[in-house]
């Protein structure tokens, strides 16, 4: 069925957007056209701002809002915040943190630099970075942090890891480190932390 105007011409599609709801967005009149062409409406938002949107972009859910559902659903608001704690693709452990002097552009820090900066009760200057000694990047308590005042590369003191070891079997097999009772040894040697051993 075609609608016409008020001079009686035929309405297409497209001219039937004004005064409809698309989300947030309440059609207007037809506003100025895209540059490559497409017809657009003037839209008004529920928060009160205008915005320009396609009949296309209206049409597909495409346009919603005036960007104003973005903006409420950001940081605490956004539905999977989680605190701002997010893992960096390297295995690090960022957190938002807009105001702290390491903080990146975005407002992220990473947790091992600001553990570090807290226990030296300042920010990191330039080419100071911090170590994990187990080599475990997510592992941030201060006794596994370790200052270096330049870059350093990949891998741990042995001394490092064997300190680890130590605390990996005395959490979960403590007897081992006890004595060594029933311990085979591997390829003929004893175990390092053997007493009498050096």
């Amino acid at each position: 069925m075609w609608v016409t105007d008020e001079t009686g011409i035929v309405m297409g599609k497209a001219l039937r957007l004004c005064g409809q709801k698309f989300g947030r967005l309440s059609v207007g009149p037809r506003g100025p056209n895209s540059t490559s062409g497409k017809a657009r409406w003037i839209c008004k938002c529920d928060c009160g701002k205008y915005t320009l949107s396609s009949s296309g972009d209206l049409a597909s859910g495409e346009a919603k809002s005036c960007g104003c559902v973005r903006r409420y659903h950001s940081g605490s608001q956004h539905p999977q915040w989680r605190g701002g704690r997010t893992r960096h693709l390297n295995g690090y452990i960022l957190l938002l943190e807009p105001g702290h002097l390491n903080a990146f552009k975005r407002g992220y820090v990473f947790e091992h630099v600001k553990v570090m900066g807290g226990l030296l009760d300042r920010p990191l200057t330039k080419g100071e970075t911090v170590h994990h000694k187990n080599g475990i990047r997510d592992d941030n308590r201060p006794e596994n942090l370790e200052l270096w005042a330049s870059r350093h590369g990949p891998g741990q003191r042995v001394s490092d890891l064997a300190v680890y070891a130590k605390e990996i079997l005395q959490k979960y097999d403590p007897q081992p480190l006890a004595s060594n009772v029933g311990y085979t040894p591997v390829f003929g040697r004893p175990p390092l932390y053997a007493s009498g051993n050096s």
